[in-house]
């Protein structure tokens, strides 16, 4: 290929970077700028990175000439960290792939690095040698520097002392004795966490012009909003701001597998850009872009885990991006959108913060009421088989919810689907404390010896949870074995006959089709239910009631079941038969 990717016509920056992402999809592009004698200084940082380190080390070293020198400092940046921590393992790869190079400027470059001196003093132990006293280690993993002045101890693990030496002595053939020994000191007389330090604001001025975000930015990118309200105000009172873009940051890019989310139903979002007609502020958006998936990444810690983990991280980000948008769209706290379109005001990084936000604040609530009422680890599960799918759903990544007209559950990204989440939430946040005192109750009469599984057809006792309990008392209710009154039901029993659940059941469900259904008899029972025990504060309880139901209380053919068969069913607790 003998010129870079030209960019479409069109201004839409994010199909721009999908397009250009498949160009430097493949090693054999970097072969064919290598052959065409072009400056690989015009490539994108990220991707050919990645690029570069699934070749073979000897390839390696015949590219990195052809980068420039601030190019070749990011490549090391990347691998010489894991977060904010010092990540020696993967450095080595570029001290072996340096240890290759032929040309003599480029090696000097790199062993006269701040990032090669970090990596000897993070793997070596180094002392000042002194010939006229010498003082050796009681091993023989250690070796003196040409000058004696220094010695170096290495771990017997270690596999690349060859390398180390051969290029320490490059630092002396390049700089000369006296200035090598002054750069190599430098190890001895500092301290290692103020050189870390040092080094590691340096990477972040660096890599900064080439779309990278540093750990401790990736995570405060991760932090929402304050609460909902911030969130609100935020929306109503942005107004533009758009940065300029030099030209080494409009050239970055991303490696194809952190884009591959967004080719599929993003098409509202790529609409919306489409009507932002300024190209600088086209560029701003497609380098914060950039920034953010690469934010992303790094807390995450996905680039180095490769193209699977990228490919997640991409697609949780899109699914965050989505929210926030249609959650400003969908809401009228903006209260006029540009003639351009969102864009003109809100960037990809402001969206995601919305649409991550609004993931938290739920979660959280969440997380604080499932503690305050002790309904963690393997309490939980006495919530049931409803509350507990609805949690594992809410605390996957990405967050998921199962609508009732949906076969499974799905990631939240529309405003309907978040609100049906939210409306669960206060719903089982509201149900807690009756839960907790369900639990209690139960508690205290396990301890008492006064519940045994003989007692029970259906269920054994460690198996009861909120839901049978629930439902066993509301159809004793409906089947008016319960006092409207509850301060009259003191001799309230825990389940139903056999008989007592066919009633039920045909209350409830459809005989002839086996389905619940919601007749007005039924209804009133259910909102008398709740007004009697005080059920009627629970957001949205008769529905839950109803949804309890139908998922338990269907797909029986009570009539031609055997007494036996009922030990398979759901719903209410079954009282054993009593043979006399």
């Amino acid at each position: 290929m003998s010129e870079t990717p030209k960019k479409p016509s069109k201004n839409d920056p994010l199909t721009i970077l999908m397009k250009e992402s498949d160009a430097y999809n493949h090693l054999d592009q970097i072969e064919k700028y290598v052959e065409g004698g072009q400056d690989l200084s015009v490539l994108p940082v990220q991707p050919v990175y990645l690029a570069l380190r699934k070749l073979p080390l000897d390839k390696v070293a015949e590219y990195l000439p052809k980068f420039s020198k601030e190019q070749r400092e990011v490549f090391m940046d990347i691998d010489l960290w894991q977060k904010d921590e010092i990540d020696v393992e993967h450095f080595t790869y570029w001290l072996q792939a340096y240890s290759l190079v032929e040309d003599e400027a480029v090696r000097t470059d790199f062993v006269t690095s701040e990032q090669f001196l970090l990596f000897l003093k993070s793997r070596f132990n180094v002392w000042s040698f002194d010939v006229e006293d010498p003082n050796y280690p009681d091993h023989d993993n250690y070796f003196l520097t040409d000058d004696n002045q220094l010695l170096f101890e290495f771990d017997e693990t270690f596999p690349y002392v060859d390398e180390v030496r051969s290029l320490i002595r490059h630092i002396y053939y390049e700089l000369g004795v006296e200035n090598a020994y002054a750069f190599l000191f430098k190890m001895v007389s500092d301290s290692f966490s103020i050189l870390q330090e040092e080094e590691y604001q340096l990477r972040k001025e660096r890599m900064r012009d080439y779309g990278f975000v540093d750990y401790i930015d990736a995570l405060e990118a991760e932090n929402p909003f304050i609460n909902i309200d911030f969130l609100n105000l935020f929306i109503q009172k942005k107004t533009a701001a758009t940065g300029s873009i030099d030209e080494v940051s409009k050239n970055q890019n991303l490696h194809n597998s952190s884009l591959v989310a967004f080719k599929d139903h993003f098409k509202k979002v790529i609409d919306e850009l489409l009507k932002v007609s300024d190209q600088k502020r086209a560029d701003f958006l497609q380098f914060n872009f950039v920034r953010l998936i690469n934010a992303r990444l790094e807390s995450q810690g996905s680039l180095k885990k490769g193209s699977v983990a990228m490919t997640r991280t991409g697609s949780q980000t899109k699914n965050l991006i989505l929210l926030g948008f249609n959650y400003i769209k969908s809401t009228d706290y903006l209260k006029e959108t540009p003639e351009e379109g969102l864009f003109t005001l809100f960037s990809f990084s402001d969206l995601y913060k919305i649409g991550n936000s609004l993931i938290k604040f739920n979660l959280k609530d969440l997380k604080k009421a499932l503690a305050a009422h002790g309904f963690e680890g393997d309490k939980e599960t006495f919530l049931g088989d409803y509350w507990s799918d609805f949690l594992d759903n809410s605390f996957d990544t990405p967050t998921k919810f199962h609508a009732p007209k949906d076969d499974s559950p799905k990631t939240i990204i529309e405003f309907e689907e978040y609100q049906m989440w939210l409306y669960k939430t206060k719903t089982l946040m509201a149900l807690m404390p009756f839960a907790s005192k369900f639990y209690e109750t139960l508690t205290t009469l396990k301890e008492e010896g006064r519940l045994m599984d003989s007692y029970y057809l259906n269920y054994t006792v460690d198996d009861i949870n909120f839901e049978s309990l629930l439902l066993s008392n509301f159809a004793n209710f409906y089947l008016s074995s319960f006092n409207e009154n509850p301060s009259q039901n003191n001799g309230a029993k825990l389940g139903l006959t056999i008989d007592e659940y066919k009633a039920f059941s045909q209350g409830v469900v459809s005989p002839s089709e086996g389905k619940f259904i919601l007749t007005p008899e039924l209804f009133k029972k259910i909102q008398k239910f709740s007004e009697t025990y005080g059920l009627n504060q629970v957001f949205d309880f008769n529905n839950y009631l109803q949804d309890l139901l139908k998922s338990q209380m269907e797909g029986y053919d009570i009539d031609s079941m055997s007494d036996e068969d009922f030990k398979h069913v759901g719903g209410p607790i079954i009282l054993t038969v009593v043979k006399h």
